[in-house]
């Protein structure tokens, strides 16, 4: 893995341009003319919803004009709701919501040295994870923004080699393009970055001829566009252990003066492109503010019209003769005006305005936006009714089921990909514990613990609940019922489902030890129960001895 790029040869001034870069340059052109036909309509939605990140065409909003187009917030905030929604119940910043697995080997059959270690490294990721200087989970809440929003987002990872840490950061999908494999999977990304020239030579620790030549001009300060292109290296070849044989190819040059910056690459994808869900043919997703911006539109247009309307009824045109009055009227509270006696009086203008009716039209508007934007699976309505814990669980499995699509995409393109590379990372800097040689033959998995993941799988969970319970109530009647049980695995199937911490659950041979150590005790008790009556049949023995009776 190089994160800091190696320093590509100089090139000379020449006015030839590297084929390299040429080919570069002429992807980047169509990768930017393919998006330009979404472009608008990912700009009025940024309008529209989500106005504090970039602009899609090249421009930059100031911070007192962003929001000045929206009349209505109810799509900003259902965006928000549905962002930290997907945050809470997918990727937890107070839970682990995930947990190593042996692909194909059940958790039950797994030794207890092996679970152990499986706990211990999950641990280890999720304690990076939750680090605030990591800045995980301010990219995940950007990340999930743009997917509620834009449909898609971009995250980077990479390992601070200095502090020994994970790192993320999100970036908006406005200066990014994406491509995709055959797959479905996205194999390249470019992403542009507005740099001076000290930053561009800080970052790569020289400059090449052209930007030198600026720098010695005194017009350091000049920003320049410089684009970041990760792809697939179709060379790449997994036997070749050289250090330039890559998975995947990073470059970075200078658009503006069409110069090469450096070149590397990388043995996994650093960028992490998640898709709400698209349609067969299409790189980018599409979102649920896009599925309902026919009505964020008409709601925006109907709240400024309303708006205007009850400005009219409140602060009304005034009637006012066109003789009588020394003008300019004073229409401030507290203002004076002064009139010839007789002249008439000043009077509003009628209005037959009906603020109500378009109230009532905003808020039919509002509650499909607010749908679109699943903020009534999210949010649970206050009942009136009493209802117990068990009832409240059910509402909130039965809602997160219905999210299973959406899950499986964000595990699929976002978390998945995010946890093997991050264990790569670790595992290559050696911040994880080697695993037990019986792990060496099989491949690790990824099993999801977040209560999205464990709705999906809630039924077997009920199941386990609903078989004991009928068990329980069978039992005085046929006390032989509990003998079909295996009882440690079903602790270990509860537990698992139960995502109980594997330290708080006893290895196997303490299990056995301690069920040796009850059965001793219990034959201990039992002697020393009977030890009285055992002497009194010794003494009736002596007694009939003493007699001369013959016993046998």
């Amino acid at each position: 893995f190089i994160h800091r790029q190696v320093r590509p040869t100089v090139l000379t001034m020449s006015s030839e341009v590297d084929p390299k870069l040429k080919a570069l340059m002429a992807r980047h052109d169509l990768m930017t003319r393919q998006r330009s036909e979404q472009d608008s309509v990912f700009q009025e939605l940024k309008d529209l919803v989500r106005p504090d990140t970039s602009d899609f065409f090249g421009g930059t909003s100031r911070a007192r004009d962003a929001r000045r187009k929206i009349f209505d917030s109810t799509a900003s905030w259902s965006a928000e709701q549905l962002s930290s929604g997907l945050h809470s119940y997918n990727s937890s910043p107070v839970d682990r919501w995930f947990a190593l697995t042996v692909a194909g080997v059940p958790y039950g059959d797994l030794r207890y040295d092996e679970r152990l270690w499986l706990e211990d490294t999950s641990e280890i990721l999720y304690a990076h994870y939750s680090d605030p200087v990591s800045s995980l989970n301010p990219a995940l809440h950007e990340a999930y923004l743009d997917i509620a929003v834009f449909g898609t987002a971009v995250i980077y990872q990479w390992y601070d080699v200095a502090h020994r840490r994970l790192m993320f950061r999100s970036f908006p999908l406005a200066d990014c393009w994406v491509d995709e494999a055959p797959d479905g999977s996205v194999n390249r990304l470019h992403r542009r970055i507005k740099w001076t020239v000290e930053q561009i030579e800080k970052e790569f620790g020289f400059l090449p001829p052209k930007l030198a030549k600026i720098k010695e001009e005194k017009r350091a300060e000049e920003e320049h566009e410089v684009v970041h292109c990760v792809y697939q290296n179709d060379d790449y070849n997994p036997y070749n252990r050289q250090p330039g044989n890559r998975r995947f190819v990073s470059c970075y040059y200078c658009k503006g003066t069409e110069e090469m910056l450096s070149e590397g690459g990388y043995d996994w994808m650093p960028y992490h492109s998640p898709r709400w869900t698209k349609l067969a043919g299409e790189k980018y997703g599409r979102s649920p503010a896009l599925s309902v911006l026919p009505d964020i539109r008409m709601v925006n247009a109907m709240s400024k019209t309303v708006i205007s309307a009850a400005q009219k009824m409140v602060d009304p045109a005034l009637q006012v003769p066109d003789d009588g009055f020394i003008l300019p009227l004073r229409t401030t509270p507290g203002g004076l005006n002064f009139r010839r006696p007789g002249a008439e009086q000043i009077l509003p203008m009628p209005t037959a305005q009906r603020v109500d009716v378009g109230v009532d039209m905003i808020e039919q508007r509002r509650e499909m936006i607010r749908r679109g934007f699943y903020v009534d699976w999210l949010v649970r309505p206050t009942k009136k009714e009493r209802q117990t814990a068990q009832e409240i669980m059910d509402d909130r499995n039965q809602m997160l089921s219905m999210m299973g699509p959406i899950v499986g995409r964000l595990q699929a393109e976002l978390l998945g990909p995010m946890l093997r590379y991050s264990y790569f990372l670790l595992n290559r800097h050696g911040d994880l514990e080697a695993p037990p040689a019986s792990l060496a033959p099989h491949r690790l998995d990824i099993g999801y613990l977040s209560p999205a993941a464990r709705a999906q799988s809630s039924v077997r969970g009920q199941g386990i609940n609903i078989f004991v319970d009928r068990i329980v109530q069978l039992q005085p009647v046929m006390p032989s019922i509990v003998d079909a049980i295996n009882e440690d695995q079903l602790v270990a199937e509860m537990s698992d489902y139960m995502d109980v911490p594997r330290s708080v659950m006893a290895s196997p041979q303490m299990v056995a030890e301690r069920k040796k150590a009850r059965a001793d005790q219990q034959q201990t008790q039992q002697l020393i129960e009977g030890a009285p009556a055992a002497a009194s049949a010794a003494k009736d023995f002596a007694t009939a001895q003493e007699k001369g009776l013959q016993l046998f």
